[in-house]
């Protein structure tokens, strides 16, 4: 099976030196790409780096080498002027051109799917363009929908209607919740996964946490409305004990916040961006994760919180509020909260700050098995290679 699959995925080590980048969303990508490596063949990645809009620094001609991820599967970096309008027009026109001479390359191959990571219209036209040229299956992995603001220009409202709208005409979609393909899909074959870890990342020696009379809770993600940061910041001030500490690494459009919080309140830590690996580290040392993420009526019910799956497997207790995002397989293990109020959360932190009996600890472990049972992407590579195979042909 020959697969073509455009996004912007990078190598998991420079993910950081890219301003434009998810380190959660290159995580799920770098995920599909091995797993279709894997088991199914022939796989081409065509990437757009994440390089934020230039407005006076940075590169404005970017992109255009061939690269390897893992040094082993050949990833394409497309053209483009990174500049206003120019920039998508680019983009458009790189992907066409890229996926062309894929097509035709693997003219006389029929097993042939081309996927991309998201709608955006500029990765999502030409794709589904080549896939009508070139007769082969287009697959949608759609695991983020456009952010609801008022402020948004008529360019930006556009955008968000045919990313929405342009789900529907994909042969095969993949998505985070089932909400999507029920709300915005068109009946076709679909399947569901909220997100994969690395078994081999937390393979390595048990983790031995220094003795501390500090409770150290800790938050890792970007810094932005959707994260729920605001709401942990108000839960920490309303807890008397002292030895209780939240530490927040990211960052985001609400990181002002957070650095005036954490000098304001010695009980809140701002440790800024690290490494993945050190991360990794931090959480699996940590007493407590948080994911606080407040319900709505339009971004927890199709998106999937990614970081609950990673925090699940460190085998530390975790608490998030109950999102309709969230399947309900998961309750089971997490400490999921109905109130998202920062009275609630702060009566929880407590509970599981002075949790004598190892309650929390245990339904922790129960969490890391779950997850290792299930959600590894060598889990998760069956069901992929199973998806593909059964609806290639159909």
């Amino acid at each position: 099976m020959n697969i073509a699959i455009v996004g912007s995925v990078v190598e998991e080590k420079d993910v950081m030196n890219y301003l434009g980048s998810s380190v959660a969303g290159n995580k799920m990508q770098l995920g599909f790409i091995r797993s279709f490596s894997r088991h199914l063949g022939n796989v081409q990645v065509i990437s757009v780096e994440p390089h934020q809009q230039w407005r006076g620094n940075g590169k404005i001609v970017v992109g255009g080498k061939n690269e390897t991820i893992d040094n082993k599967i050949p990833i394409k970096k497309v053209f483009f002027i990174n500049l206003i309008v120019i920039k998508q027009i680019t983009i458009w026109l790189s992907i066409f051109i890229n996926l062309m001479v894929w097509g035709l390359k693997n003219y006389n191959d029929k097993e042939k799917v081309i996927i991309v990571y998201n709608t955006v219209s500029y990765f999502a036209i030409p794709v589904l363009l080549i896939s009508t040229i070139f007769n082969c299956k287009s697959l949608a992995i759609v695991a983020d929908l456009p952010i609801k603001k008022s402020n948004k220009s008529l360019i930006s409202r556009l955008e968000d209607y045919l990313e929405v709208k342009l789900i529907k005409k994909f042969n095969l979609l993949i998505s985070l919740t089932k909400n999507i393909v029920r709300d915005f899909g068109n009946k076709q074959p679909y399947l569901v996964i909220e997100a994969g870890i690395e078994e081999k990342i937390f393979q390595s020696k048990a983790v031995v946490k220094r003795k501390s009379e500090k409770f150290d809770i800790v938050f890792s993600g970007s810094l932005n409305e959707l994260s729920g940061i605001e709401l942990a910041i108000k839960a920490i001030k309303k807890i008397e004990d002292k030895t209780i500490r939240l530490n927040i690494y990211g960052k985001g459009i609400m990181e002002k916040f957070v650095r005036e919080s954490a000098e304001n309140n010695p009980n809140i830590k701002f440790h800024g961006t690290v490494s993945n690996a050190e991360i990794m580290l931090i959480q699996r040392k940590a007493d407590l994760l948080i994911a606080p993420r407040e319900p709505d009526d339009y971004t927890t019910k199709y998106t999937f919180p990614s970081k609950l799956v990673e925090y699940m497997a460190t085998g530390v207790p975790v608490i998030c509020n109950k999102l309709q995002g969230i399947p309900n397989e998961y309750y089971n293990h997490i400490i999921a909260l109905d109130s998202a109020d920062e009275h609630s959360w702060a009566k929880e932190i407590e509970l599981v700050r002075n949790d004598k009996k190892g309650y929390y600890k245990n339904k922790a472990n129960q969490a890391k098995a779950f997850i290792f049972e299930n959600k590894t992407w060598e889990k998760i590579d069956i069901e992929l290679v199973n998806f593909l195979k059964e609806n290639i042909h159909a």
